[in-house]
């Protein structure tokens, strides 16, 4: 192969040459039979030969600026011998033409192909998105676009919410879910109302300003607990208005509507992570898990996705009687709930888990916690897909922490098990806390989660192109999380004009009043995408979720077919409602 590719080179400069030659009359290829002097090169109007007794010393160079007459031998501004063609002056407008061409060419999508049809809708779509650009330009520079403006502010989602655009990708078929957590993906309103009005169903407000709300099932009132545990029914009832009840329950199982209450980081993930501690009793329980895990997977469904991989801890499941399974069971209750769900949604792939450890953890909890996944996936071998350390970066312990406990497993023993490792969702740079990045890349992690500071890395974004590792883009939760106020200015901005290998996803939606991906989808290509960003790029996106997922082959061809037929249909649909 090398040897061929030589002679391929060779051919095609002795091609160039002879192309050359043509083109300057009178040039001299060789020395034979010619007195001595200076004589027209065959390589360029620039440089001339010098005979002398057959022998030539070619190349010789005119001063700069002047090419070689062979009427006057001498190098002059002109030359009345020399026919190379200068190449053509282009007009500026075509030259530009021509830049922006290649430009959007790098952009995520730039090299997929649209059909008609599909032109034809991305006609109306970058119509529709120009519109809105236009639209919120015109008011103060750019004063209330989505993007820009927090999403926990109730105008964003209203905003959102009637955008045209937003209407189409809704419709959207988006592939996969690849990086979500297990009790922030159903909508909060559904948990109020349907696990909070069980009968047996307890609050604890003793450490509601430290740790937040506590909720529990019991089915005889708890006697001699650390905790005043107060049935939510009575209390609701008591309020005497049971709907500004529930609200006051939503605004302490989100993060509110006010991006203004947090100060600081440190705020906003102090708040965060109460929204667990009020979730974690209601989720891991007999009587609300299999109803909330169901719920999300509908939810997700509802919003065109066909694939799910959950980030969560295997807690155990308790009762409401004081029983409780152990954390295998608990897995064993994802598998059971997904391959029902899969059952009565024959068009939909499964849910598959990515079990996770806090960063926060021992190394001793983590060098166990593996161990645990690994045994685990010799049990659920279709179930257990991944395993990735959670929790704030800036406050946790870095890869390099856990770095011996980590390669501990033989690579025999991780065998699929990938690590999918939360890396660089931090601002500052160069600390240990963005050089997770790096440990991600030289641990073999196969995605990465946020990735915020990869920008900061060339060497890191090299191994992410070389290897095509995926980053996932979590658009809202960098915003509301405090990372970037304006999402126009988000790194992923740059990954999406380099077409990196990325997916968007959600995170933790219904904590801030989203659901599933759409939310996220509409501000990547309202705000990470610019004006370019196309339909193409949100096929491509698509694409790659299902591209880049921990299914086995023959689910990933499945998941192809039926998304190709999805997408055609929302094509063909979307086209009718418009009339185009």
């Amino acid at each position: 192969m090398a040897s061929s590719k030589v002679m391929i080179f060779f051919t095609v400069m002795e091609l160039l040459q002879s192309t050359l030659a043509a083109k300057l009359t009178g040039c001299v290829p060789d020395c034979s039979g010619l007195v001595k002097g200076n004589y027209q090169s065959c390589q360029g109007c620039t440089v001339y030969v010098t005979c002398t007794n057959g022998n030539m010393i070619d190349n010789r160079p005119c001063p700069a600026g002047l090419v070689w007459d062979d009427n006057f031998k001498i190098c002059s501004e002109t030359s009345t011998t020399c026919l190379e063609d200068e190449p053509p002056k282009k007009d500026y407008t075509q030259e530009r033409e021509e830049f922006l061409m290649k430009e959007k060419s790098f952009q995520t999508g730039g090299s997929l192909k649209l059909n008609d049809e599909e032109n034809r809708l991305n006609k109306k779509l970058m119509e529709l998105k120009m519109k809105e650009i236009k639209y919120y330009r015109s008011l103060d520079d750019g004063v209330d676009f989505p993007p820009a403006v927090n999403f926990l502010n109730d105008q964003t989602k209203n905003n959102i919410q009637k955008s045209e655009v937003f209407k189409i990708i809704r419709a959207m078929p988006k592939g996969a879910a690849l990086h979500v957590h297990d009790m922030a993906m159903a909508d909060i309103r559904w948990v109020i109302a349907n696990l909070t009005y069980h009968s047996e169903c307890y609050v604890c407000l003793d450490d509601i300003d430290s740790i937040g709300l506590q909720f529990h099932y019991y089915s005889t009132p708890p006697i001699k607990t650390d905790c005043n545990w107060q049935n939510v029914n009575k209390l609701r009832k008591q309020s005497g208005n049971p709907t500004k009840f529930d609200e006051l329950l939503y605004s302490n199982m989100t993060m509110g509507n006010d991006p203004s209450l947090f100060r600081s980081q440190t705020d906003l993930w102090k708040r965060f992570m109460a929204c667990f501690t009020a979730l974690v009793g209601l989720f891991f329980s007999e009587i609300g898990f299999h109803a909330t895990v169901t719920q999300a997977l509908q939810e997700f469904y509802d919003d065109n996705v066909q694939y799910i991989e959950i980030r969560g801890s295997m807690l155990p499941i308790y009762g409401s009687d004081g029983s409780s399974h152990d954390a295998t069971w608990t897995l064993e209750q994802y598998k059971n709930v997904s391959d029902l769900f899969t059952k009565t949604h024959p068009d939909f792939t499964g849910a598959k888990n990515i079990i996770t450890l806090l960063r926060s953890e021992d190394a001793s909890v983590v060098a166990a916690g593996l161990n645990e996944t690994i045994l685990w996936k010799r049990q659920f071998p279709d179930q257990v897909v991944g395993f990735d350390l959670v929790g704030q970066e800036d406050t946790g312990h870095s890869l390099l922490y856990f770095v011996k406990e980590l390669l501990a497993p033989s690579r025999e023993d991780m065998s699929g098990i990938p690590f999918m490792f939360h890396a660089g969702e931090t601002n500052w740079n160069g600390v240990d806390v963005d050089l997770n990045l790096i440990d991600a890349v030289l641990l073999n992690t196969t995605r990465i989660g946020h990735g915020y500071a990869l920008t900061h890395h060339p060497q890191v974004l090299h191994n992410v192109m070389q290897n095509d590792i995926a980053i996932e883009v979590n658009p809202i939760s960098n915003q509301v999380l405090g990372l970037v106020s304006d999402l126009r200015n988000h790194p992923a901005t740059a990954f999406l004009a380099l077409g990196l290998p990325m997916v968007i996803s959600s995170d933790d939606p219904a904590l801030w009043g989203a659901s599933a991906l759409s939310y996220d989808y509409y501000e990547a290509f309202m705000g990470l995408s610019g004006a370019w960003g196309d339909l193409a790029m949100l096929k491509k996106l698509a694409l790659d979720s299902i591209k880049y997922s921990a299914m086995s082959g023959q689910e990933r061809n499945h998941t192809l077919s039926s998304f190709q037929h999805k997408w055609d249909l929302f094509v063909t649909n979307t086209i009718k409602q418009y009339n185009l």
